[in-house]
């Protein structure tokens, strides 16, 4: 998908659900997609879950590369959300 996403100058945003930040099969956590591997792949945005992930009020976690996130925060649904950076 990516490979395609290029050849037609398109983003790759990716949803994790939960997601995660480190590997944790080593404590029986398996099939749990980490945001590195994603972003490593050169999907441009990912998306995941912070209340999830670390517990503690709704958040969502946004993370990527530099040009698709400085859009994001410009657009003016960023700040009526009462979102930060």
């Amino acid at each position: 998908m990516i490979e395609l996403a290029r050849q037609h100058h398109l983003l790759v945003v990716e949803d994790l659900g939960s997601g995660c930040l480190l590997d944790l099969s080593q404590h029986g956590v398996r099939d749990e997609p980490l945001a590195r591997t994603s972003l490593q792949a050169g999907v441009d945005v990912v998306t995941f879950s912070g209340d999830k992930l670390l517990g503690g009020p709704q958040a969502g976690i946004l993370t990527g590369t530099r040009a698709p996130l400085e859009r994001i925060r410009q657009n003016p649904l960023f700040r009526a959300c009462g979102l930060t950076s």
